[in-house]
């Protein structure tokens, strides 16, 4: 997380924390595509990421966690950390861990954590997109009162990843925009549900104006369009028929307001405070 004229969110939680509990273990589960900084490595005890991508493992890398704590507060385990930066900078698009190269990483990854002593393991893949000094590929070894053998595994899967550097490559099907509708609308014909695409408020402007769109049996969902001002002109108004302009309140770059008419179907309000609505 990049917090504006901040940089890093998590290594200042993390350090608050830790001046409040300077004597109790920290460990954390960290998304793949954590960004390792100094302040994160000085301040937690350990930390183990996800090991799939797209991030199916949630709840299990945060058991994994929970079981390097309990160890340590039952079982006098002593974490040692090694962090080792690669540099390295790939999109997430990436790294699935569906496909190669990752699925030899993340295998190499699983192997380093059953030998004796050692307690987690993690590539951690940086999040290219922020566009931080943090930015890199990281290695994270956790072991059980043994920094060397750490730094050792850590280095030997750092340079395992380095060897791989120019492996990485997109593996989502891409398409121009027209080209996409008429992938999609075959695919529609085929029974090939669902469909996810991710794109721009251009691209619905194309689906909203395409006759194919008219014939379809089950409704488009399109979702994450950022406008306070136009959700806002909805208030009051669930059931009535509207025309409003909305989008491209976040990315102007890429994106062009739509106009169009349509029914209020629901109002939301101050929908993040429980009970009020």
């Amino acid at each position: 997380m990049r917090v504006k004229k901040q940089g890093e969110a998590e290594g200042y939680f993390i350090e608050e924390l830790r001046s409040i509990f300077p004597d109790i273990p920290i460990f954390s589960s960290l998304d793949m595509h954590t960004s390792m900084t100094s302040r994160m490595h000085s301040n937690c005890d350990g930390f183990v990421g996800y090991k799939c991508a797209p991030h199916t493992d949630c709840f299990e890398t945060g058991e994994h966690a929970a079981k390097m704590t309990i160890n340590t507060l039952e079982n006098n385990a002593n974490a040692k950390s090694a962090w080792v930066r690669v540099p390295i900078l790939i999109a997430g698009e990436q790294s699935s861990t569906s496909v190669e190269t990752m699925i030899e990483l993340i295998r190499a990854l699983r192997e380093c954590e059953r030998k004796e002593g050692l307690m987690a393991a993690s590539y951690l893949m940086g999040f290219s997109w922020a566009d931080n000094e943090d930015g890199s590929i990281a290695v994270y070894v956790v072991a059980d009162g043994d920094l060397e053998l750490a730094q050792k595994e850590a280095v030997k899967l750092a340079e395992l990843i380095w060897a791989k550097k120019d492996n990485f490559s997109f593996q989502t099907e891409t398409y121009h925009e027209k080209e996409a509708l008429d992938v999609v609308f075959e695919a529609v014909k085929e029974g090939e549900l669902p469909i996810y695409i991710s794109d721009s408020t251009d691209f619905l402007k194309l689906i909203m104006s395409d006759n194919r769109t008219d014939t379809l049996r089950k409704p488009i969902i399109y979702g994450g369009i950022y406008d306070p001002i136009a959700t806002k002109q909805c208030e009051g108004r669930v059931g009535e028929v509207i025309t409003l302009t909305f989008g491209a309140k976040f990315d102007t770059a890429t994106s062009s307001p739509i106009t169009t008419t349509g029914i209020v179907k629901a109002y939301i309000k101050n929908w993040s405070r429980k009970g009020k609505i």
